[in-house]
């Protein structure tokens, strides 16, 4: 049985939204888990267009601005990053009118066996989760820091 859940934005610092300084809440972030597949979604929800980085096309979807930490009672923290070696890439950014949304889902599992993340499968289980998105060094777009918890059963 799948179950999906989703836990809304917990915290945001940031500013830069094309040009001009927003207000905290102008870029909102989500988290909804479903098996151990992630999705992502960015809203603004400001007055103003946002522009935000989602992701890095290098062949295939790296998430250079997202990590993830999964937590059970039964084990340590693991901490996951989605980018790995690359020759050549480009990071892709979506412009978003106000109350517009764009989203990402990411393959935990997947990325769990990669160089990048020790190449160790997830352990099954019920874990609680936190994806931060830091866009801290980026100067084309939004720059900020958002942090939502999810919750996560892996099969």
């Amino acid at each position: 049985m799948r179950t999906a859940f989703m836990i809304m934005l917990v915290s945001a610092v940031g500013s830069a939204a094309c040009g001009r300084d927003t207000s905290m809440s102008d870029l909102q972030m989500k988290a909804v888990a479903t098996g151990s597949r992630l999705s992502v979604t960015w809203t603004n929800t400001g007055q103003a267009p946002l522009r935000v980085a989602t992701h890095v096309f290098a062949g295939e979807k790296h998430f250079d601005w997202l990590t993830v930490t999964l937590t059970s009672d039964s084990a340590g923290p693991r901490t996951l990053v989605f980018r790995a070696d690359r020759d050549e890439s480009g990071a892709v950014f979506v412009d978003l009118a106000p109350g517009a949304e764009a989203a990402e889902t990411i393959d935990l599992a997947a990325w769990a066996l990669r160089k990048v993340n020790r190449e160790q499968a997830l352990a099954p289980g019920h874990f609680q989760g936190r994806v931060v998105y830091d866009t801290g060094t980026e100067t084309r777009g939004w720059q900020g820091r958002l942090e939502a918890p999810f919750v996560i059963d892996v099969p």
